[in-house]
C-alpha cells in the first residue's frame, strides 16, 4: 500500500477518479437519463481540522472540476448517521463513486458497499477503512509526517536552549479510530524513543486525542501539566486543531500569572479597621460614582469615532454638503 506527500496526495485522487470516472460514464450511457452528480465527497467534521472546511473542498472541487467530473461535496459534522444519508442522497442523484474520509469503520464500511454493490466505486482518502470495498486508499506518509514533527520540536528546543537531558517532552496524538494517528506515532516515536533511551531527553507524558477533537486536546494537555507540574518543554501535537489547544492554554499563564500576583500581593495585606479617612464601597454615593467613571470612559472611548464620522456627516448634511 503506498502512500504519498500532498501535492501527489491530490494528484493520486484525480488519476483514481479519472480512471473510475471513465468506467461510470461507460455504465451511465447504457442508460436513458444521465446523472446529475457522477462522484459523491464525503468529509467528516469541522472540528477535527481546519482542512475539512477550508482546503480539502477547495481544492477537491478544483481538481474534479479540471477533470470534468460532476460532483456532490458534503460535511457530515461529525455524525455517521448524516454522512450515510448523503451518501444515499448522492445515490439517487446518480453518483456512481464515493470519496469517504471516514467517521467510524462500520458506517465508512457500509457506506462503500452502498456504492459498489450496484456497481459503483469508492476511494478511502486520508482514513483507511478496515474491512472496506474500496479501490484505492489515498493519503499522506504519515510516519514521515510523525518524522518532521519531532525533528522540528527537536529544532525548536535547540534553537530555544531547552534541548538538555533534564528537558520532558509531551505527545498528543489524533485519534485512535484514524490510522493516520498511528503513523503519525510512529514517526515520532522513530526520532524521540532513541533520544529518551539515550538519556538526551527525557519521556513525558503520552495520550491519544479522541477524535483529534480540540477540546479534548485541552482538557489532556491540562492533566499532562498538573502530572509534571507545569514542567515540559517540547510539545508534540498530531494536527493543527489539537496544536491550537495547547498553545491556547499556554497563553492563558500570561494573563492568570499577573492575576495571581496581585491577588497574592493583596491578600499580604494587613487588615486596617475603618477610620475618618476610610471611602466605604457600600453606599449610593460610591455607586453613582462608579457608574459615572464606567459612562465617562466609555464616551472617552467611543465619542471620538462618531464625532468624526456619523455626527460630522449629519451636520454637514443639514448645511447642504453631500457626499
Amino acid at each position: 500500500m503506498k502512500r504519498f506527500g500532498r501535492t501527489g496526495l491530490i494528484l493520486v485522487l484525480v488519476g483514481g477518479v479519472a480512471a473510475l470516472a471513465v468506467a461510470a460514464v461507460a455504465m451511465a450511457s447504457t442508460t436513458k437519463k444521465s446523472a446529475s452528480v457522477q462522484v459523491c465527497v464525503l468529509l467528516p467534521d469541522t472540528k477535527s481540522s481546519v482542512r475539512w472546511t477550508q482546503f480539502d473542498p477547495k481544492y477537491i472541487g478544483a481538481a474534479l472540476k479540471k477533470a470534468n467530473v460532476t460532483y456532490s461535496m458534503n460535511n457530515a459534522l461529525n455524525d455517521p448517521s448524516k454522512q450515510t444519508a448523503q451518501a444515499q442522497a448522492c445515490l439517487a442523484a446518480g453518483a456512481k463513486g464515493v470519496i469517504e474520509v471516514s467517521l467510524d469503520n462500520g458506517s465508512a464500511s457500509a457506506i462503500e458497499k452502498l456504492f459498489t454493490s450496484k456497481g459503483g466505486w469508492a476511494i478511502d482518502y486520508d482514513r483507511q477503512v478496515t474491512g472496506g470495498t474500496a479501490a484505492v486508499y489515498d493519503a499522506f506518509d504519515g510516519t514521515a509526517v510523525g518524522a518532521a514533527q519531532a525533528n522540528g520540536i527537536i529544532a525548536a528546543m535547540k534553537a530555544k536552549h531547552t534541548y538538555k537531558p533534564s528537558s520532558i517532552v509531551a505527545e498528543l496524538w489524533g485519534g485512535q479510530t484514524d490510522q493516520n494517528a498511528f503513523w503519525f506515532k510512529s514517526g515520532n516515536d522513530k526520532v524521540l524513543n532513541p533520544l529518551f533511551k539515550q538519556h538526551k531527553l527525557k519521556k513525558g507524558p503520552q495520550k491519544f486525542v479522541p477524535d483529534w477533537d480540540a477540546n479534548n486536546a485541552a482538557t489532556i494537555f491540562n492533566q499532562m501539566l498538573v502530572k509534571t507540574s507545569n514542567n515540559v518543554q517540547g510539545i508534540i501535537a498530531a494536527n493543527d486543531n489539537i496544536a491550537g489547544a495547547v498553545t491556547m492554554l499556554i497563553g492563558r499563564f500570561f494573563m492568570i500569572l499577573p492575576m495571581l500576583a496581585i491577588a497574592g500581593n493583596l491578600a499580604k495585606k494587613k487588615y486596617v479597621p475603618p477610620s475618618l479617612g476610610t471611602f466605604p464601597v457600600t453606599t449610593p454615593l460610591f455607586s453613582f460614582l462608579l457608574i459615572s467613571v464606567i459612562l465617562i470612559v466609555g464616551a472617552l472611548t467611543f465619542f471620538p469615532a462618531w464625532s468624526l464620522g456619523p455626527i460630522v456627516e449629519h451636520l454637514l448634511m443639514q448645511s447642504g454638503r453631500l457626499f
